[in-house]
């Protein structure tokens, strides 16, 4: 029997003042892979959000939904980076502040927590910026972070700083931090966007291992030609509603 680990029913949700996503229905499976599109201001993103929690429902069900997930966005990479950029601590060391090295900034994954009911006729709680816990220590994280960084071709930079890291790098380093909470859905949103020719091949055939893996996956596109060929599942949003799937 195929597993549903996300449903929702004629959801309308705030992306945005005065702009929502209107009447989503949506039912997502274990190991499914679904491909999103969408032209600028589609709403394409806001579903992503939504899919990962991040927005405030007004009405609708939410029937199922994924005990973990993982979320990755431009916006989410500008945010940690600003936090990054915040905590620079250059003017009181004698060298630059390289930002976490990137093997602490994997294990520094923190679950995102599943939306809670106030009550079902009631607006959903926002979850909550998600900032950097204290890094796990053991041996078994190490070992999952050495193992990811492996996969995703980037255990070369473990050592690192992240503030001196490309921007395909440290969309490969998310990704590994999202997968260390072993997340049944993982929404990836235009992941491809600001990547030359070479970083956005190694970035797609990291994201083409996700489907092996039993995770279900929505890859938020701008572009027909970026669908990945094992995708299972093709939908196009428009005017803030799901137009085809």
């Amino acid at each position: 029997m195929t597993n549903t680990i996300f449903n929702i029913n004629r959801v309308t949700s705030e992306i945005s003042h005065k702009k929502y996503l209107k009447d989503i229905s949506l039912q997502i499976c274990q190991g499914e892979f679904w491909a999103v599109l969408g032209t600028n201001a589609s709403g394409k993103s806001g579903l992503g959000q939504l899919l990962a929690g991040r927005l405030k429902v007004i009405s609708g069900e939410i029937l199922a939904q994924p005990e973990s997930r993982g979320y990755i966005s431009f916006e989410k990479h500008s945010e940690i980076m600003d936090d990054i950029i915040k905590n620079d601590d250059t003017d009181f060391i004698d060298c630059i502040d390289t930002g976490p090295l990137v093997e602490d900034f994997i294990l520094n994954a923190k679950k995102i927590p599943t939306i809670r009911f106030i009550n079902k006729k009631d607006k959903i709680n926002c979850l909550p910026h998600t900032i950097l816990p204290k890094a796990s220590q053991s041996s078994i994280s190490h070992k999952k972070m050495e193992a990811l960084t492996q996969q995703f071709g980037i255990a070369h930079l473990r050592q690192r700083g992240i503030r001196f890291l490309s921007t395909g790098e440290i969309r490969k380093t998310m990704i590994c931090q999202a997968l260390m909470n072993d997340p049944q859905l993982l929404i990836l949103d235009e992941p491809y966007d600001g990547l030359d020719i070479d970083s956005k091949k190694s970035v797609e055939d990291a994201v083409a291992s996700l489907n092996s893996q039993g995770i279900a996956v929505v890859l938020i596109l701008n572009r027909f030609r970026e669908i990945p060929k094992q995708a299972t599942h093709i939908l196009y949003v428009n005017d803030c509603m799901i137009q085809l799937k």
